[in-house]
């Protein structure tokens, strides 16, 4: 049975190999539960993993991402991703993808079709890329955030935050947690008059 609402953490890997989510994406993801929401509890491409997570220093980590963001415009890229982040969109009804830095870019470079744009959602904090998907988002941006603004001149809302503290920021939370609540009461609405159709 599909889930109603499923919840996604969108970011570059700092390890190729391994896409367990950090303890600040873990925790700020735990913070997004309700009522019909599945949280997907690993990183992009989403696929099973029992690798835990280890720490990379800032400056591996920035190279990896920085090589991640250049991948994701190949074709390999899409052939290779696409077809995963679909059968993780073939789960739900519905999914959000709280996207950071540059997991903006690697949505977008995946060039889904509309009928799967449909069917997501993103909340990108942060975002580093050269466009953002035809589909239902919102931009956030911290005021001390000078590598976003790069990309992104102007962004959705404005929060006290830089590149690389988000998720510890309550406003952000605060602000996920109303743009998911919106998407929700719309998916059980829309999911209640389908069964009502049906019926």
């Amino acid at each position: 049975m599909k889930h109603l609402l499923q919840i996604a953490m969108l970011n570059g890997r700092s390890k190729p190999d391994c896409w367990a989510l950090s303890p600040a994406q873990h925790a700020f993801l735990m913070q997004l539960s309700g009522q019909g929401r599945h949280l997907v509890l690993n990183n992009f491409p989403y696929l099973p993993s029992d690798k835990p997570y280890q720490p990379v220093p800032l400056l591996r980590a920035s190279l990896a991402n920085a090589r991640e963001y250049l991948n994701a415009r190949t074709p390999w890229f899409r052939r290779h991703y696409r077809p995963l982040i679909q059968q993780l969109l073939a789960q739900a009804e519905h999914t959000v993808f709280v996207a950071g830095s540059c997991g903006l870019e690697l949505l977008s470079s995946l060039q889904l079709p509309a009928a799967d744009l449909q069917k997501l959602s993103v909340f990108a904090y942060g975002p580093v890329a050269r466009t953002k998907p035809a589909c239902h988002s919102l931009l956030v941006q911290g005021r001390a955030d000078w590598i976003s603004r790069r990309w992104f001149a102007e962004a959705d809302l404005l929060v006290d935050a830089d590149h690389l503290n988000y998720l510890q920021q309550p406003e952000v939370l605060q602000h996920c947690r109303q743009f998911i609540e919106q998407i929700s009461v719309r998916t059980f609405s829309g999911y209640r008059h389908e069964q009502h159709r049906a019926a």
